[in-house]
């Protein structure tokens, strides 16, 4: 398993994925085989860029 190690802490974090695909078909078969890595964590899914660029923006954190 490959994680990303975030500088200022111990434990391993997991890296954040959020899929942006104009097909539900795509999106959903995306999701279900990135469910299975322990290390990935799905943030949410997207129909198109613009709507992708929204929702990380929601979704980011900053690490200080």
């Amino acid at each position: 398993m490959m994680t990303h190690m975030d500088p200022d802490q111990q434990a391993p974090q997991r890296i954040r994925v959020l899929i942006a695909d104009d097909h539900a078909a795509m999106r959903l078969a995306l999701t279900v085989f990135l469910q299975a890595f322990e290390d990935l964590e799905l943030v949410g899914a997207a129909v198109d860029g613009a709507e992708a660029i929204r929702r990380c923006s929601e979704t980011t954190r900053m690490w200080y």
